[in-house]
């Protein structure tokens, strides 16, 4: 006889407690161009592609913050991540969009533009990340 089991919205503060709240983030930018980097990549290994900190560009880090259940999504949902980024001088190119926590090998999340970005001089791109504990 199977059983249907749901978790609880206490098991997914608990989860989130564990996993996110309280740690630092660190939102940064990438320009991988041909290497063979992706999702499997590690942080080490982005970090070494990670755009020159010039032209305006400096990674964006902070520290997760609690957040609450939503009964609507059925999700413990953190703080979000607000990440923005401004060109100046001779601006920067970016392809990869990286979010790394504290003592993780492996990244939160990368996004991968099929096409290079540029953030010219005055321009701005931001970035809104919605961390949650789902079941």
């Amino acid at each position: 006889m199977a059983i249907d089991l749901s978790v609880t919205p206490g098991e997914l503060e608990y989860q989130a407690t564990q996993c996110f709240i309280g740690k630092t983030y660190k939102v940064f930018l990438g320009y991988r161009g041909a290497t063979a980097l992706g999702v499997g990549s590690t942080v080490g290994q982005w970090e070494a592609v990670e755009v020159a900190a010039a032209n305006g560009y400096e990674a964006q880090e902070g520290t997760i913050a609690a957040g609450a259940y939503s009964s609507e999504r059925t999700r413990y949902e953190l703080g979000a991540i607000n990440a923005s980024f401004t060109g100046t001088g001779e601006g920067f190119t970016y392809d990869t969009v990286v979010v790394a926590i504290e003592g993780r090998t492996y990244p939160h999340s990368v996004r991968l533009y099929a096409e290079p970005q540029s953030l010219q001089s005055g321009s701005s791109a931001g970035f809104s990340i919605q961390l949650a504990q789902d079941d």
